[in-house]
């Protein structure tokens, strides 16, 4: 394995491991977490706009928000490392991208199946589904750099020969 495979498959691995602890916690821990990080935007936000903090949308709607897009990032993220490690192990783009679409929605299932071991959470469909979406936009996002720079790659192959041969009948 090259050295940059190596690199991606402690990244991915790392990235999974971070998932499924944070899904360990339990759902006032969760909870708490994306409050902190719903005040920090409201903050920003209110330095800069007269906003209204007693509206709920400060106090449940961005907190809903801020966890499903964390979902989604989480698994866009694990879609690019897993569909990035297998493109440089394969260096097939499209067998790449398919491993990584069946792969990810399985570690998707595996995440909220350990929320059943964490008092106050409960497994969502709906989760799944956005972790799905998440991967498979990090995967065609992947695919297309590698596609770009395995075509870029094989044009500079074809550039090299055309100008071998030419160099042959002067």
């Amino acid at each position: 394995m090259r050295k940059t495979s190596v690199v991606l498959f402690i990244l991915l691995i790392f990235m999974i491991i971070i998932t499924w602890f944070l899904s360990s916690k339990t759902g006032a821990e969760s909870t708490r977490q994306s409050k902190l990080v719903a005040k920090y935007i409201e903050n920003i936000v209110a330095e800069n706009f007269i906003i209204n903090r007693n509206d709920t949308f400060w106090r449940i709607t961005i907190n809903h928000i801020l966890r499903k897009v964390a979902h989604f990032l989480e698994y866009m993220i694990i879609g690019m490392l897993a569909c990035a490690f297998l493109n440089e192990l394969t260096r097939r783009v499209w067998v790449s991208a398919v491993v990584s679409i069946i792969t990810c929605p399985l570690l998707a299932y595996i995440d909220e199946y350990i929320q059943t071991f964490a008092a106050g959470r409960t497994p969502r469909w709906f989760d799944v589904q956005i972790d799905t979406f998440g991967a498979i936009i990090g995967v065609l996002l992947t695919s297309g750099v590698y596609g770009l720079l395995f075509y870029i790659k094989s044009l500079r192959a074809k550039i090299r020969m055309l100008e071998e041969k030419n160099r042959t009948f002067k």
